[in-house]
């Protein structure tokens, strides 16, 4: 007969070699949280401070909507018709940028890279960056490096915008290609190839304060996104 002592260890031993299927279901964990919301969704959903926003979300603003999002020590804001979906990669964050300005800000050792019409736009080193990215028509891009280098990437050509500059980047079509991917993988899409011109149609790049960004990247805490459970 067992013991008291005897029992508990059988017990124990059972519950220890139960299938891992058996175990209780783990949370998704979310990639970031909503610091500011102004005539902004959350996928379909009206967005407001706190939100938690997670992997493969979309992010939207109207005319005159204002949204921020913090991931980790990156800070992310959309506003003025903007749509925006965003993945977590291995070396930070990757945002697909449908339409409208995209104003980011980045760490060392924390990417952010932007894919945008048929180009990626990332820091160009390991520093700590902040740069602004607007679609202006479907086929050209205007880029602001107003902290450390940013990588443009386009096919197989890659240009450096220097800090303090800002481009204007048009990609017109010709013939036939494949979209970028995401950093570490995914299948890219099948589309026409562009050819680019690149100018500086700006010697500095502004500051935060000329485009009205300081409102849109304090922090702020509240509840998970409805749409997660």
């Amino acid at each position: 007969m067992f013991s008291p002592r005897g029992l508990l260890a059988v017990i124990l031993s059972v519950l220890v070699s139960l299938p891992a299927t058996f175990a209780a279901p783990t949370a998704e964990l979310a990639l970031g949280v909503l610091t500011r919301a102004s005539e902004a969704h959350l996928n379909a959903l009206p967005a407001f401070v706190g939100l938690s926003v997670f992997e493969g979300e979309s992010i939207s603003t109207a005319l005159e909507g204002r949204l921020g999002v913090r991931i980790g020590s990156v800070t992310l804001a959309l506003w003025g018709n903007s749509s925006a979906t965003l993945h977590r990669i291995s070396a930070g964050t990757h945002v697909d940028l449908q339409s409208g300005w995209l104003y980011f800000s980045s760490p060392a050792n924390s990417c952010v890279e932007v894919h945008a019409i048929d180009a990626l736009l990332r820091p160009a080193k390991n520093q700590p960056t902040q740069a602004r990215v607007r679609i202006d028509t479907p086929n050209q891009l205007q880029v602001s490096a107003i902290r450390g280098d940013l990588l443009f990437t386009q096919q197989d050509e890659s240009r450096v915008i220097p800090e303090g500059k800002t481009y204007q980047i048009t990609m017109d079509s010709e013939g036939a290609t494949q979209k970028p991917a995401k950093s570490d993988g995914g299948s890219p899409a099948f589309m026409p190839r562009k050819k680019i011109a690149i100018v500086v149609v700006v010697a500095a790049a502004s500051g935060l304060a000329a485009w009205g960004i300081h409102e849109l990247i304090e922090s702020g805490n509240g509840p998970e996104s409805p749409s997660k459970p």
